[in-house]
């Protein structure tokens, strides 16, 4: 999004910066919506993630949707979580001041295969940016080495024991060839060591 007053399209300014963008793109379909100074803020969705990242069948995963408010303070914003078709759950995201908030979304189980869907916010004076897409798809499995305990798709949250571990360090082997030094060879016919009393 470009902020500028008084710009036009031949001009310089923040528009050398669009023009920039749009040749390094390609020349993209570009959408110019006018934000009259009588529009005081524009609410939009700018993240979506979901946790936990790696998604198996059967999970119940969360959806953080970050919510963008430029311009005005002290506003309110009402967001939706359209999933499969159907809407899902609905969050409030209120702002003290210009900034970024998080509205939290509890998908239901995931089954097999790719799921669509999308977080929409009440339409403003900006409709096109209040609404955005993803899709999720789960593995069916992965490969996994299992010691013991329980098999978890979030990272440190499974539980399983430790292989154990020596009591002392193990000595290193000398090289072949050599009497090692915790076992010297005495001499032929030399006597024991004695032992001072």
């Amino acid at each position: 999004m470009v902020n500028g007053v008084g710009w036009h399209a031949g001009g310089p300014g923040a528009w050398d910066d669009v023009r920039s963008a749009l040749q390094a793109a390609g020349n993209p379909r570009l959408l110019v919506s006018d934000c009259a100074p009588a529009i005081a803020a524009n609410l939009s969705v700018s993240k979506v993630r979901v946790s936990p990242e790696l998604l198996l069948e059967g999970d119940v995963p969360r959806l953080t949707a970050t919510v963008t408010l430029q311009g005005a303070a002290g506003a309110a914003a009402k967001a939706a979580l359209h999933f499969d078709g159907q809407l899902v759950d609905t969050q409030s995201v209120q702002f003290t001041e210009a900034g970024d908030a998080d509205a939290v979304f509890h998908l239901p189980a995931l089954k097999a295969g790719p799921h669509a869907g999308w977080i929409e916010l009440e339409h403003d004076a900006l409709p096109a940016d209040d609404r955005s897409y993803f899709v999720l798809r789960p593995a069916e499995s992965i490969p996994v080495l299992v010691v013991s305990g329980q098999v978890s798709s979030i990272p440190f949250e499974s539980s399983g024991t430790s292989w154990p571990r020596r009591s002392s360090p193990r000595r290193p082997r000398p090289p072949r060839g050599r009497p090692s030094p915790s076992r010297r060879s005495r001499p032929p016919n030399s006597p024991a060591p004695r032992l001072a009393r």
